[in-house]
């Protein structure tokens, strides 16, 4: 990995600590301010949604389209996407995962 500073970074009087991660409105970051940490913590608490979706689904049966659509875009999607805009332009695979795991499920060729 990169090495990390040798500066001493003061604030007043006071020496700051250097740490291997940082939560900031919701983001976690890690020293080197990539997101991964975040997409990780975010893709965990959407699967975590889509399971309470698909319970949801198991319970009414015979939902259509529009409505699966509607709760995933309600409960699973502002969780996943959260501070999206500010990842850039990689790829994260467990947002993915989270995101084929919502289509098989409502296609009916998901893993058991």
């Amino acid at each position: 990995g990169a090495k990390r500073s040798t500066y001493d970074f003061m604030f007043g009087n006071m020496k700051l600590e250097y740490t291997s991660s940082y939560k900031y409105l919701g983001l976690h970051l890690d020293e080197h301010l990539t997101f991964a940490p975040s997409t990780t913590i975010l893709a965990d608490a959407a699967g975590r949604a889509l399971g309470g979706v698909l319970a949801k689904v198991k319970v009414l049966k015979d939902l259509g389209y529009q409505t699966y659509s509607t709760l995933y875009d309600a409960c699973v999607c502002p969780v996943l996407d959260y501070a999206a805009g500010v990842w850039g332009f990689k790829n994260y695979d467990k947002c993915s995962v989270i995101q084929n795991r919502a289509i098989r499920c409502f296609l009916g060729v998901h893993r058991f």
